[in-house]
């Protein structure tokens, strides 16, 4: 067990810090792999994942990339960072960039059930080919949408044809692989594994590779229960799948096929429920446990996350049970998207780290939030992870380049383009210190709680029949997650696939021992999973059923069950009722005004004897709400408690008193703030140290806000010409590429659908001339910032594209332009666009305003910013960059309290008499300013900004939170011509106290 460091909590390493993705999008060359690699030592990362991504010029796994995979490892040596590895060309993982699914037997596969006869080939021939062949054919007869009879018969009027997954240009025009084929994964190791083993002479310098969204076939179940013409439903299949279905059931799954689609009348549905156990199994046999095993025997983690893990109905759209598959993990992952709460994402891989003793969990997260989240969201949406057991941070995503689709690829980036990533290891620090408390010692989890998912397996059928049943079991299981972490119950989820390898007979799961363990309300348990519970029961762990008594096992009727709950506790499945049962198992209770506040997720662990505690809020959160909240956690015990900062590394002892034989610790905590405590048994009391009164309040006087770089208007409108002639009406730039590729007969390169540029060899330009039109009150000096042009004139006059810098990202060149005129100015480009490359935005900079007068962009002479609020409504709509507010204020000398009310952007940093102070990100929005002289003073506040308006998708009519590359490419009544800008700036005036 390991103890907790006092010394690495105060002065973090690389080994507690996060490892964002890193997308090698462009042409990868050894200057950007240099240049990079220390920008991500600078934002206090730990290192980086090596991610091809969509945009890739470099041959994927080709000599050069091998060679700056090579130089990206030595150069994270040098720098004392981590590297892992990836292990696909995109995603999902499994297809090698193509090279494995080129063999079309190795492709992925369906069952499609239909009316309709297709034309077919021999069974050999067609798995060759990648054809489709006919498996059987079926009659069905329904009565009232239910199976009443059915059978396998020559002549039958529904085909079942095998289907092989055809050509795809986001697989560079292959395919996906066939998952549940264990010698397609084993190519599949061969292409990626094996090459980065060979290549690399084996893992120096490399911790972990990384597995993304491996999966089955996804399918839907049946929308209506009938066999009309236009009757269509697929199943995920394997060729194989019959003889190996036969070994585990004994039975030809042939002719019950029907069943698996449709409901039977008579409520029976076994083979529906070991159909999908064994396609769960399949995938597990051929996909996760051999590259597990392979990477061990290579001394090499596996990690990664599995493609639908957040939900029973997602989970059964492909993998049919994700937890099982965490089993052969060194460091099990999740992603989490958009932003949102994921605790049964998170639960299910925790539980099986706790119980496989794995010391690491991996998050991928931040992903698809936008440019527009801030440095508060990235601390609340890794503080409720890290209460749920994740120590391996992903920030998704670093972008090795902006060209292109690579500024809409699920923004936020976590690179050198943000104009706050210097700023960024103050999240990294506090991150790395809680990850010294989540590797110390072991877990405390007292409860178990049977994962529900095979009870879902039997309800997968007909959407007609029962997806509203399947959809309020699916609500139901957040809420019991819910329930219990909000109640202040801790707990672990136990999978029944699992269960049978991990119990041993004494009352541990695994590296786990559980005081009891909850069967929520579930349809069906495993008979394996029964005879474990009884075990359980004889030896004194609690075992409470809630809600439905389970009549069924292995989705047979099963008697025994019953038997068994009967001489258990059984309970009504309410929340009140659940924890009622397992009062006895809080050992510790945090309440506001002597009630659960509700909103906090609390994760305990012992340390070297110690109790140690987490908290942190993980709902409800409001960026505006600066209130102190006044709170107590009791404690069954006497203990001396200790408060860990972990933004500073500091500790101090908090206000505690002991009576009853309990502890009673009194904290305040404003609205994002989390707590690490620790607690030592033994007597003892604390003060709360007294607060300063303020004497005197002292409002500083705004004296301008200042740019940090140049002003920007977007130019993202123009007119357009294919033939260079006549030009087409205003039109919104991404439009201008769709019509333009259609145009000229050029496939479309937005979202997934095309294949990595280096695959495409006949990559033939075209030209498309653009007319950009705007105004100025005056003449201007500008700049343009392009990321390709072959001639450039304003007003006539030809530009020089003779660079002279870049603008944001090192692809995006900066050219000067003569001057700009006074009234209405035409920027004229000709561009190429091909197969790779399209129409692009272009940005003219300059020390200038820009006013947006309906369609309308106006310019002006650069007049002074005297006030606070957005920056939008300041001559600044598409600007990105940081902004310095310059205050003066006068005081009598002594400590100052600083207070920001609000702001609008990613954090703020405090400047006073030109010296850096110190940081505010969250609430209350203030610091002590210690020792301030008798005087006048400056008091500058850098805000920190972000590159929404300038970059971002600013062009959609209805809110869409998905924020993917199409978000750019709204189309109908989601698309408008207005600019949805965000809001930036210091929005109150600070306030100082004396």
């Amino acid at each position: 067990m390991t103890e907790f460091d006092i010394n690495r909590f105060r002065r973090p390493d690389s080994s507690r810090r996060g490892l964002p993705f890193w997308a090698w999008n462009t042409d990868v060359t050894a200057d950007k792999v240099a240049h990079q690699v220390k920008i991500f030592k600078k934002m206090g990362f730990g290192g980086f994942i090596i991610h091809a991504r969509k945009g890739l010029r470099t041959e994927y796994m080709g000599e050069h990339f091998m060679d700056m995979v090579r130089l990206a490892i030595k150069c994270a040596a040098e720098s004392g960072l981590r590297v892992w590895l990836y292990d696909e060309d995109g995603w999902p993982s499994g297809y090698a960039g193509g090279s494995v699914t080129v063999e079309k037997k190795y492709r992925q596969k369906t069952l499609l059930f239909t009316k309709k006869e297709l034309a077919a080939l021999p069974r050999e021939e067609a798995i060759e080919r990648g054809e489709p062949y006919l498996l059987a054919r079926y009659d069905a007869e329904l009565c009232d949408g239910y199976l009443k009879s059915y059978g396998m018969r020559s002549d039958g009027a529904v085909f079942a044809y095998v289907m092989t997954a055809p050509d795809n240009p986001r697989f560079n025009y292959q395919a996906y692989i066939d998952t549940m084929n264990r010698a397609a994964v084993e190519r599949f190791i061969e292409l990626s594994h094996e090459k980065y083993l060979a290549e690399l002479c084996g893992f120096e310098g490399v911790e972990a590779i990384f597995t993304d969204e491996p999966q089955i076939a996804r399918v839907e179940p049946l929308t209506l229960s009938e066999i009309g013409d236009g009757f269509e439903v697929s199943i995920p299949w394997s060729d194989d799948l019959p003889q190996t279905y036969f070994e585990a059931y004994g039975e030809d799954i042939l002719p019950l096929l029907p069943k698996v689609i449709f409901e039977p009348a008579d409520g029976k549905n076994a083979t529906r429920y070991r159909f999908n156990a064994h396609i769960a199994h399949r995938f597990r046999e051929a996909f996760s446990k051999p590259i597990g095993k392979w990477c061990r025997e290579h001394g090499i983690k596996f990690t990664g996350h599995y493609l639908y893990e957040q939900s029973l109905e997602v989970q059964s759209l492909s993998l049919r049970d994700v937890m099982r598959n965490y089993a052969e993990m060194d460091i099990p992952g999740i992603d989490v998207l958009l932003g949102g709460y994921e605790f049964t994402t998170a639960l299910q891989c925790r539980s099986a780290a706790h119980q496989y003793g794995r010391t690491q969990m991996m998050s991928e997260l931040y992903g698809v939030t936008n440019y527009t989240a801030d440095f508060r969201d990235y601390i609340s949406q890794g503080n409720w992870q890290v209460a749920l057991g994740v120590t391996e941070r992903v920030p998704h995503l670093t972008w090795m380049s902006m060209k292109g689709e690579g500024k809409r690829d699920y923004p936020a980036n976590f690179g050198y383009q943000a104009p706050w990533h210097r700023e960024f290891s103050a999240v990294e620090d506090h991150f790395a210190r809680l990850n010294e408390f989540l590797h110390a010692g072991r877990p405390t989890v007292r409860l178990g709680v049977i994962h529900p998912m095979e009870s879902h397996w039997l309800i997968y059928g007909p959407e007609d029949k029962n997806g509203s049943l399947r959809r309020a079991r699916d609500e139901e299981f957040h809420k019991t997650c819910e329930w219990l972490l909000f109640g202040g119950l801790d707990f672990d989820y136990i999978n029944e696939d699992l269960l049978p390898e991990q119990f041993d007979g004494e009352g541990k799961v695994g590296e786990m021992r559980y005081d009891a363990v909850l069967v929520p309300n579930c349809l069906t348990l495993r008979s394996s999973t029964l005879e474990i519970l009884q075990k359980m029961q004889k030896i004194g762990i609690r075992v409470v059923f809630s809600g439905n008594i389970p009549s069924l096992a292995n989705g047979l009727a099963y008697a025994s069950v019953a038997n068994f709950a009967a001489g258990c506790e059984c309970v009504a499945h309410t929340e009140a009722a659940i924890l009622g049962a397992f009062s006895e198992l809080r050992g510790l209770r945090l309440t506001n005004g002597g009630k659960p506040d509700g909103r906090y997720l609390a994760c305990e662990r012992e340390i070297g004897g110690d109790r140690w505690v987490f908290f942190t809020p993980a709902r409800g959160l409001d960026k505006s709400s600066t209130a102190r909240r006044e709170y107590e956690i009791t404690v069954d015990g006497e203990y001396i408690p200790t408060v860990f900062d972990t933004f500073t590394g500091a500790t101090r002892l908090p206000e505690f008193e002991q009576k009853d034989g309990k502890t009673h610790i009194r904290v305040a905590l404003f609205e994002y703030d989390s707590l690490l405590l620790r607690l030592r048994k033994g007597r003892g009391a604390g003060k709360a140290i007294p607060e300063s009164r303020a004497e005197k309040c002292i409002t500083p006087t705004l004296i301008s806000v200042e740019r940090c770089e140049k002003n920007v208007l977007l130019l993202d409108m123009a007119k357009y010409s294919i033939d260079g002639e006549n030009f087409v009406g205003e039109e919104e730039i991404m439009r201008i590429d769709a019509a333009a590729r259609r145009a000229l007969g050029l496939p479309s390169i937005a979202g997934k659908v095309s294949p990595q540029p280096y695959t495409v060899a006949d990559d033939v330009k075209k030209t498309v001339c653009l007319l950009f039109a705007f105004e100025c009150e005056c003449e201007l000096e500008a700049e343009l910032a392009f990321e390709g042009a072959s001639s450039v004139r304003l007003n006539g006059e030809r530009v020089s594209l003779r660079s002279v810098g870049h603008y944001v990202d090192r692809d995006i060149k900066r050219v000067s332009l003569p001057r700009l005129a006074r009234g209405e100015n035409l920027l004229e480009v000709e561009l190429c666009i091909s197969k790779t490359v399209g129409v692009e935005p272009m940005y003219l900079l300059g020390d200038f305003n820009v006013r947006l007068d309906g369609g309308r962009k106006i310019l002006s002479s650069p007049a002074p910013v005297k006030s606070l609020g957005s920056i939008k409504d300041s001559g600044m709509p598409f600007y990105g960059g940081n902004l310095d507010y310059l205050f003066e204020f006068e005081c009598k000398g002594g400590d100052l309290e600083l207070t920001l009310p609000s702001y609008s952007g990613e954090l703020v940093a405090v400047y006073l008499d030109g010296e850096r102070k110190d940081r505010i990100i969250l609430p209350p929005y203030a610091l002590t300013l210690k020792n301030v002289s008798a005087g006048r003073h400056e008091l500058k506040l850098r805000l920190f900004g972000n590159r929404h308006n300038t970059f971002g998708s600013l062009h959609w009519a209805k809110y869409d939170p998905y924020c993917g590359p199409m978000h750019w490419r709204k189309s109908g009544e989601d698309f408008t011509y207005d600019y949805r800008l965000c809001n930036m700036g210091i929005t109150d005036m600070p306030r100082l106290k004396n």
